[in-house]
């Protein structure tokens, strides 16, 4: 089993696909996990809290929230916000070539390349 499916961010992340998603709930870890890919594939890659397009260099790690797993939200604008958040997720999953879910703290990949 790889690094990546037990826990680590280390070594079976050294190589980085081009684009990797990171998802997860509030303080799930999911923000410490994307930095330790990050400083697992140093010097080539790009951690971006924010970002303008072309500003990235090599391989990329994004990270969202996944708002669909909690309470549905009271108001009309929270519930069109929490449908267009997972909408962007599932796109955004779609193209990147990794994807990971954070709970707990603990990675578990729902995507691999190839």
């Amino acid at each position: 089993m790889s690094a990546a499916k037990t826990g680590s961010a280390g070594s079976a992340m050294q190589s980085l696909p081009a684009v990797t998603l990171v998802l997860g709930g509030a303080r799930s870890g999911k923000s410490r996990y994307a930095e330790a890919l990050i400083e697992a594939a140093a010097p080539r890659g790009t951690y971006c809290a924010t970002a303008e397009p072309g500003e990235a260099a090599g391989p990329v790690v994004l990270v969202a929230n996944e708002v669909g797993l909690g309470l549905v939200p009271e108001t009309p604008l929270g519930r069109r916000f929490r449908d267009a958040a997972g909408r962007l997720n599932q796109e955004v999953a779609s193209l990147a070539d990794r994807v990971v879910f954070i709970a707990a703290g603990l990675p578990l990949v729902l995507k691999e390349p190839g």
